[in-house]
């Protein structure tokens, strides 16, 4: 009966993480951020027809991050040297 189901929204990884570590529910997260976590059980989802879910990853930035020299050589060795064949939106 799903309108005596409580439920709670957490707008950060770091707030669903913690209430999963106090027992209190379960989440869905990128697996950087649990696998240090030893007495967590995760599970790769894998939809019906066995392909793995996946999400799609951003460098993202202001133009004036470009004003300083680390962040902006940064920037350009990841979408010249890592990822050239990344489209510019």
């Amino acid at each position: 009966d799903l309108q005596n189901v409580h439920s709670i929204e957490v707008d950060s990884i770091e707030g669903c993480l913690q209430l999963v570590l106090l027992d209190m529910g379960w989440t869905v997260l990128p697996k950087i951020h649990i696998t240090h976590h030893k007495n967590l059980f995760f599970y790769p989802l894998i939809s019906p027809d066995g392909k793995l879910l996946t999400r799609e990853t951003v460098l993202a930035y202001s133009a004036d991050t470009l004003n300083d020299v680390a962040a902006e050589k940064f920037i350009t060795f990841v979408t010249s040297e890592c990822f050239p064949e990344s489209i510019r939106l």
